[in-house]
């Protein structure tokens, strides 16, 4: 889609026509959209079409982008609204800063507010379009955008916030020697601008690489998904210890000193530790902080008689424990009339849908969740009510 073709057109009554059409679920309606083509034989309405819906479709993630413009690829590899916000407030304290590899302006929208200054810079010609239209929408704002490669830019600027591209031949990789720019070129960046933050994959192997020991790494999860460790080199960051967020509600977890490893029984509350945590590897800092124990040194969870409320773990009480026995399960999903089962396996082999097949399921409406774990070398079924509390 090219933006000069409806760059034109986003403020007509036949763009908001099209919108309307498309919020009243109508839009399948081949004789609507012939009578739209007929009253605008000159308009792109195909196009207009696939942009109104775009903007539609993403309106939940990014919030603010009900009049941009967006492709579908960029929109799904944007932060979201509230990661932007988060990203944003990293580089708040500088007037002068940079985004690398802007994309369509989500990151860009929070980190340029309220600065002197703040270069643009994508290696799309296309993309940095979209972007430079969607930041135009905002008055407040003093961007210079940059048609280059990210180590390319050598303007001088406090701090620097990069979004490599990690997509190679269209799929995803971990591999931060994949990314672009690769972290060979991240790391000379970091010469040039000390105070420099880098979004990576949640799924990346960081222990591998020393150079993202030497910063902060922040370990961002919304809605209960981890998002994207955030690193910050030493000049950026406030301390070297491992940062857990939260969000949307701006709760952190900052790494302490103390920890427990100690282990005991099932108690009667199994505590499920966010997946930032369990990504940061802050488990026994967490069990630590709750004054709760591991039930086995390798699982990632926690468990206490006592009742405990934090926002970095999700409470199960715990219902029935027994061994590993099909039959035995079946028997009890049949006494209790279960008919869902949210499964989680820890330490266990098979797939859950693999293992899903094995159940008879009871009609009606009693749901429970099943923990599937492997204490020492055994496996053992723990059943907890539904309610997550």
């Amino acid at each position: 889609m090219q933006i000069d073709l409806i760059k034109s057109w986003i403020d007509s009554k036949l763009f908001k026509e099209i919108k309307d059409l498309l919020h009243s679920n109508s839009a399948n309606n081949i004789n609507q959209i012939q009578k739209i083509k007929t009253c605008y034989p000159q308009a792109p309405v195909n196009e207009l079409f696939t942009f109104a819906s775009l903007q539609i479709k993403h309106l939940d993630k990014l919030k603010i982008t009900e009049n941009w413009l967006l492709t579908d690829k960029n929109a799904q590899q944007a932060s979201s609204y509230t990661i932007a916000k988060y990203n944003g407030s990293i580089m708040q304290k500088y007037q002068t800063c940079a985004d690398l590899c802007c994309g369509i302006g989500m990151d860009l929208w929070s980190i340029s507010q309220n600065k002197t200054v703040c270069y643009a810079v994508d290696l799309s010609k296309n993309i940095l379009s979209y972007a430079k239209y969607n930041m135009g929408l905002y008055s407040d704002r003093n961007i210079i955008f940059q048609n280059i490669k990210a180590e390319e830019f050598n303007e001088t600027v406090e701090a620097i916030f990069i979004d490599p591209d990690r997509r190679l031949d269209d799929k995803r990789s971990n591999n931060p020697f994949n990314m672009s720019p690769d972290l060979f070129a991240i790391e000379e960046l970091e010469k040039r601008y000390p105070q420099i933050a880098v979004k990576l994959s949640p799924m990346i192997d960081y222990d591998r690489y020393n150079f993202f020991k030497k910063g902060q790494l922040h370990f961002v999860q919304e809605n209960n998904e981890l998002k994207e460790i955030l690193y910050c080199s030493p000049d950026l960051a406030e301390t070297n210890t491992k940062r857990c967020v939260i969000l949307p509600e701006n709760i952190y977890f900052d790494e302490i000193e103390e920890t427990n490893s100690e282990l005991d029984k099932i108690g009667q509350h199994i505590y499920e530790p966010s997946p930032a945590i369990i990504k940061a590897h802050l488990i026994e800092n967490l069990a630590a902080l709750l004054n709760i124990n591991k039930i086995d040194p390798l699982l990632a969870l926690l468990s206490s008689d006592k009742q405990i409320d934090s926002p970095f773990v999700k409470r199960y009480e715990v219902v029935e424990i027994m061994p590993f026995s099909i039959k035995k399960l079946n028997s009890y999903i049949a006494a209790q009339q279960i008919a869902m089962l949210d499964i989680k396996t820890r330490g266990f082999s098979e797939t859950v849908e693999s293992f899903r097949r094995k159940l008879k399921l009871q009609k009606g409406s009693h749901k429970a969740v099943l923990f599937i774990v492997k204490i020492g070398k055994t496996h053992s079924f723990i059943i907890c009510d539904y309610q997550l509390i």
